[in-house]
């Protein structure tokens, strides 16, 4: 294991020596980050014509949320970001590695399906009716943000 732990460490030095692999982590944290609060804020962006609104609108999406949903949305999109810079770096490395793609997108899907917080946040699974059921876990569904920041 602490093999592993050394090639991971060795990895991910290798891969941040690199200005491109900091674009890459820092475009897809703001890009999950807008996405939760267009998907946070959709009824009001659909009514919006205008992008000055729609971009306040989704510049102070995270005002609303309690503090924990904020710190759990920060925290999967960054995670998310260096994900996604982990795998492209990867890609170029090694030809196969669709188990560690399938287990690390696992917490990128859930913070898209769903928002840190369930009763003020729209996620994808609440769009296809399925926030009820959600919103009925003992956390209201936290507990579905905290396994996608541990996948």
């Amino acid at each position: 294991m602490s093999m592993s732990k050394n090639s991971l460490m060795l990895s991910i030095g290798e891969v941040y020596k690199k200005p491109r692999y900091w674009i890459i982590a820092t475009a897809v944290t703001i890009g999950m980050l807008l996405l939760n609060g267009m998907l946070l804020n959709y009824q009001a962006l659909r009514s919006t014509r205008e992008a000055s609104i729609a971009i306040k609108i989704v510049m102070n999406s995270f005002a609303i949320l309690p503090i924990h949903s904020v710190m759990l949305t920060a925290a999967m999109s960054v995670l998310s970001g260096v994900f996604v810079s982990l795998v492209t770096y990867r890609a170029k490395q090694m030809k196969e590695m669709r188990k560690s793609l399938l287990v690390g997108s696992g917490g990128a899907i859930i913070n898209v399906l769903v928002p840190s917080c369930t009763t003020c946040g729209i996620g994808l699974l609440t769009l296809l009716g399925f926030g009820g059921i959600v919103g009925s876990l003992p956390l209201k569904g936290v507990e579905i943000s905290i396994a996608g920041v541990i996948l």
